[in-house]
């Protein structure tokens, strides 16, 4: 793995647990983003067309069960480390946040690429961002259902 992607993924990693909105925040100040926020915590979306016209389109979540949405204990003072190949967190009682946070580190990465991308938030408890999409904003649902292949980055499980 090159440095720069391990310093991607830190960056993500490392965003606090406890809210999308800066994750989300980053992706909408891509050139031609499409964001919507609903009445609701957790609905949001951020959409990024890309300039392969109904090829790929690459979906990861912001949200992380550490959410203060979700009422799930998280600590202020958590901080991924990359340590002897391995990603790591500093609190034992935090996980590393990488569901999905390296998903959208992985989008980061590949955002001049061509490819469409879609970030939502609340997908953890109920796909609430994704839901807010499909229900407020057809037109735009329509263009995603247009793509070829749909490859959502994310992570099953606690087994490796």
């Amino acid at each position: 793995m090159q440095n720069n992607y391990i310093e991607t993924l830190l960056e993500f990693l490392n965003t606090p647990l406890d809210s999308a909105t800066k994750i989300l925040e980053r992706f909408s100040s891509l050139p031609n983003a499409v964001t919507g926020v609903g009445d609701k915590t957790l609905q949001r979306y951020v959409y990024i067309p890309g300039k392969i016209k109904n090829g790929v389109l690459l979906v990861a979540h912001a949200d992380t069960i550490w959410d203060k949405a979700y009422n799930l204990p998280f600590s202020k003072e958590h901080r991924v480390i990359f340590e002897d190949g391995v990603f790591k967190s500093t609190e034992s009682e935090c996980g590393i946040g990488a569901d999905d946070r390296a998903g959208c580190a992985m989008l980061w990465e590949l955002r001049n690429n061509g490819y469409s991308m879609l970030i939502t938030d609340g997908e953890e408890h109920g796909k609430h961002g994704a839901r807010y999409l499909r229900k407020h904003n057809r037109k735009l649902f329509r263009e995603i259902n247009k793509h070829s292949f749909l490859m959502e980055l994310d992570w099953k499980g606690t087994d490796c």
